[in-house]
């Protein structure tokens, strides 16, 4: 199972199950901007909008998605911030 390889450590954590997009992804926003290159960020949703819209975004700002898991009525995303060369 995914969560028990996963290959990083999850340094923050973000519940958007109760706003829909454009909302949660501007927190998602907030809190990437905030974070050390490396970092984990991990993204509650019940929004299947908001869940497609995060992993375009991510995708255009060149950030790593690890992967996306379907919990019970919600989503689990992992999302990393780029390293800097």
């Amino acid at each position: 199972m995914f969560e028990e390889n996963m290959p990083f450590s999850i340094n923050h954590s973000v519940d958007t199950r109760g706003t829909k997009s454009p909302d949660s992804l501007l927190e998602v926003k907030k809190i990437l901007d905030m974070m050390n290159p490396g970092e984990t960020l991990e993204v509650l949703s019940a929004d299947i909008n908001t869940r497609n819209e995060i992993a375009e975004w991510c995708a255009q700002q060149g950030f790593v998605l690890w992967g996306i898991i379907n919990a019970e009525g919600f989503f689990r995303l992992y999302i990393s911030k780029y390293i800097d060369p």
